[in-house]
């Protein structure tokens, strides 16, 4: 079962349908069997088919083409699950209840948020060919202002590798802070479009990673810790020069061990035969002494067997203890801390009300609204966040009063529509096109004035008192209006109304 959701221009609804089989042709023409009215369509633009469980789409030499995910075909194109579709103004959106094949369903890489108001935010990268930007024709949509409408496309190879093309955008595309025109993607890379930084992770480089060169990103961290190692090791390379290495470290320094003797004279001159035995009595005696000495008073010097020494309860509880503990932070690491923590919040703040205003600038207001509640999340008393809110909440119901007007006029009620028109005031953003409606709307003020009077003659006056309200709520003020209002109230119950 395929279901078909159609979605106007302004992001509504259209109308949906849903098949199991079939051929059918789309276009603006009546005898179509989906219709779309809009003069950018074709009277027969395409052809929407199913062979073997399967969606097809086929361009009929449309004027203004199809278009699969940002992409224009030039012939048969398989519907692949959750495509969306360009015919016109309008978006086609196919869903199948059919379960995905694990091809579909395969993440090939993942996109991680480093900053701004996508930090930790993660995009699957599920297709082949995805075309990235912030315009709604792509595949991941990004919203940033440093960000172009079809910024970049990431493709699958058949090798399985992943490409990334810049697709001539503004602000450019960078792989690890190099620009790029065309760029194979590795696991762990800094992939940046404008000013948003993601890191990409490759599911099938992650088990295969060890063991390979570093990006290089991580060659330069590794140089910068380097390099902060340098006076330190210089420090210790002084000392040694300064002062004579100790006989183990000269013993690993020389290439061939030396012996016995070579060691013995590193540390003092040779010893004559006489001397050494003589030396060695004199060693041995007093420690034949000191042994005496301890055993004789070893109680007045360690104290009692049962008795622990002086000190020794004091000191267990740290021995056993381990590690001492590091010592609490201070008063100012914690407030420099908190600052840090205020400032950085503050500069996220700040970024997502950008997108806010520039989202209100092109009248976006559903994504407008989710920028700044998203702000009272981490700011519940952020006074701008409030403020844009309220009146985004009067420009959605101007927006509305504005086209229920227009839907009035072209039901050719004109009075109603004008009424609708005035209630929108000269601080909206769409009091400028409630003006122009107004304006057309008065054209057709000497029509119904000549309609009236044409009614009179037929005898007809409740039909020339229902003509002459229209055109008065279309302009309340028209003297001339008033006038033939009250004639024509003057001869109901006369001969010259029936």
């Amino acid at each position: 079962m395929f279901t078909l959701i159609i979605e106007d221009k302004h992001g509504g609804i259209a109308d949906e349908y849903s098949f199991e089989e079939g051929e059918f042709f789309i276009g603006r023409s009546h005898t179509s069997d989906i219709i779309l009215p809009s003069d950018n369509v074709s009277r027969r633009h395409a052809r929407l088919y199913t062979v073997d469980g399967r969606c097809y789409i086929e361009d009929l030499a449309s004027s203004n083409g199809v278009f699969v995910n940002g992409r224009r075909i030039h012939e048969v194109y398989q519907i692949q699950r959750s495509a969306q579709i360009k015919v016109g103004d309008y978006y086609l959106h196919i869903e199948s209840d059919t379960e995905a094949s694990p091809e579909e369903e395969r993440t090939w890489c993942r996109l991680t948020g480093r900053n701004l108001a996508f930090t930790n935010q993660v995009f699957r990268v599920q297709r082949k060919v995805n075309l990235i930007g912030r315009g709604k024709d792509c595949t991941l949509t990004i919203i940033d202002p440093s960000v172009s409408r079809i910024h970049t496309k990431l493709s699958v190879e058949r090798s399985g590798a992943l490409t990334i093309e810049d697709l001539k955008s503004s602000n450019g595309t960078f792989v690890n802070d190099e620009r790029i025109e065309v760029a194979t993607l590795h696991h762990r890379d800094i992939l940046r479009l404008g000013n948003v930084e993601f890191l990409v992770e490759i599911p099938d480089q992650e088990a295969t990673n060890i063991g390979k060169s570093p990006s290089p990103r991580e060659r330069e961290r590794v140089r910068e810790q380097v390099r902060e190692r340098e006076p330190a090791r210089e420090a210790r390379r002084e000392r040694s020069v300064s002062a004579p290495l100790p006989v183990e470290e000269r013993l690993s320094a020389d290439k061939k061990p030396p012996t016995l003797e070579e060691a013995w004279s590193m540390e003092a001159p040779k010893r004559s035969g006489s001397s050494w035995v003589l030396w060695t009595l004199v060693i041995g005696f007093v420690a034949l002494i000191a042994t005496i000495v301890l055993v004789a008073f070893k109680d007045e010097i360690f104290g009692g067997a049962d008795e622990p020494p002086p000190g020794a309860a004091a000191t267990a509880p740290a021995t056993s203890a381990g590690a001492p503990t590091p010592p609490a932070p201070s008063a100012e690491e914690i407030a420099r801390k908190r600052a840090q923590e205020l400032e950085k919040r503050h500069k996220e703040i700040q970024a997502i009300l950008q997108v806010g205003r520039d989202y209100m600038k092109d009248r976006r207001w559903d994504l407008a609204t989710g920028r700044f509640n998203a702000v009272l999340e981490l700011d519940p008393a952020n006074a701008e966040a409030l403020r844009s809110l309220n009146h985004i909440q009067m420009m959605e119901k101007h927006k509305a009063r504005l086209e229920e007007a227009r839907r009035l006029r072209d039901a050719l009620k004109r009075g109603e529509a004008a009424r609708i028109l005035r209630e929108i005031d000269d601080a909206s953003v769409y009091y400028t096109e409630a003006q122009d409606e107004l304006h057309k709307l008065q054209d057709a003020k000497p029509t119904l004035l000549l309609t009236a009077d044409n009614l009179v003659r037929q005898r007809d006056c409740q039909g020339a008192i229902t003509t002459l309200k229209e055109a008065q709520l279309i302009d309340p003020k028209d003297p001339v209006v008033i006038e033939k209002l009250d004639q024509v109230n003057a001869l109901l119950g006369t001969r010259k109304c029936q």
